[in-house]
């Protein structure tokens, strides 16, 4: 029994890093995307506060680009 809980706590700690590396290295379009995926996961598990933060979160996110032109681009 101990070894099928390691395995799965191995497994989840994979699928969090990946899941990660795709978030913070993947294109910006996708980004949006996770989080619209999070937020319908989190309100399937009951998490409905989460979901809500979430969903406005995706909303917000602007699809392609670098942060490079909003720090160096003075808006006036």
């Amino acid at each position: 029994m101990k070894t099928l809980a390691d395995q799965l706590l191995v497994g989840l700690a994979l699928v969090a890093s990946i899941a990660y590396a795709v978030f913070a290295l993947g294109p910006r379009a996708w980004r949006g995307r996770f989080v619209a995926a999070g937020a319908r996961l989190s309100a399937l598990c009951g998490a409905h506060g989460l979901a809500a933060r979430l969903k406005i979160a995706s909303a917000k996110q602007d699809g392609g680009g670098c942060d490079a032109c909003r720090k160096t681009v003075r808006r006036r």
